[in-house]
């Protein structure tokens, strides 16, 4: 068992793995688990929110809501959230040490994957999060029967996973972040996933970073336009969750990698 005295005087890059079930419930630690992810995606999510001056509301609108808001309360199992800890002497790295550090840590497997099972195992404070460079989520890909994207992936949708709340504090780690995870997968995972979908706000820029940073691939014919109904804010379907105020209609893109 893990404490928080380790992930302090850890002199390596750790990746912490949360299963959703740590966010469940009204104990102390799993209050502690929602407010501080909350706090953290939020706050980057609001870069390209406030930039693009598109999306109103922010990515979590509640910490209570988080397990609705991401899409990690249709299934018990395979929903993950994982969070990149560096160690307290690399703050002040520029990106492009940070990544330089980093490729030395993959080199040499010093990159631990924590499972945190316990919320007595892990408490977020000030001091752990500052040290998170990125977060990204993973859950089981839900049929999305109007888009019929099952058929066009060329798998059963049982055999596929879905990206959520993925961001970054530090540029150029997000590719870090996402193969870190993607190993876990393979490592970890009782089932033979075959691919992860990422369904994205195209204003946002983020198809041409998936294409191109992560090697995505674009599904012709699956973007879809949402529109918003009175009040400026969307109503609940198959993609998202209803009551994200925005600007104006904006699109989602579908994407996919292999695993």
């Amino acid at each position: 068992m893990q404490n928080n005295t380790f992930f302090n005087g850890t002199k390596h890059p750790v990746l912490l793995k949360f299963p959703s079930s740590l966010l469940k419930g009204f104990s102390k630690g799993s209050v502690n688990f929602r407010e501080n992810l909350t706090a953290l995606i939020n706050r980057a999510y609001n870069k390209p929110r406030l930039r693009y001056n598109i999306i109103l509301t922010e990515r979590i609108k509640h910490h209570d809501d988080i397990l609705l808001d991401l899409g990690l309360d249709k299934s018990s199992s395979n929903c993950y959230i994982y969070c990149l800890l560096v160690p307290r002497d690399w703050l002040g790295f520029t990106s492009d040490e940070l990544i330089e550090r980093f490729q030395k840590s993959t080199t040499t497997n010093s990159t631990q994957t924590v499972l945190i099972e316990h919320e007595s195992e892990f408490r977020f404070n000030k001091e752990i999060n500052d040290r998170v460079v990125g977060i990204i989520g993973i859950k089981p890909f839900q049929d999305l029967d109007q888009t019929s994207l099952s058929n066009v992936y060329g798998e059963s949708y049982s055999n596929m996973l879905e990206l959520t709340s993925f961001c970054s504090f530090k540029s150029k780690t997000g590719p870090l972040l996402f193969n870190l995870m993607k190993n876990d997968i393979h490592l970890s995972f009782p089932q033979n996933f075959k691919k992860i979908v990422a369904i994205v706000i195209v204003e946002h820029n983020l198809v041409f970073y998936y294409e191109k940073i992560l090697n995505f691939i674009k599904i012709d014919n699956s973007i879809v336009k949402i529109k918003l109904k009175s009040g400026q804010s969307t109503e609940k379907n198959v993609l998202l969750e209803g009551g994200i105020k925005a600007t104006r209609d904006f699109h989602l893109q579908s994407l996919y990698i292999n695993l």
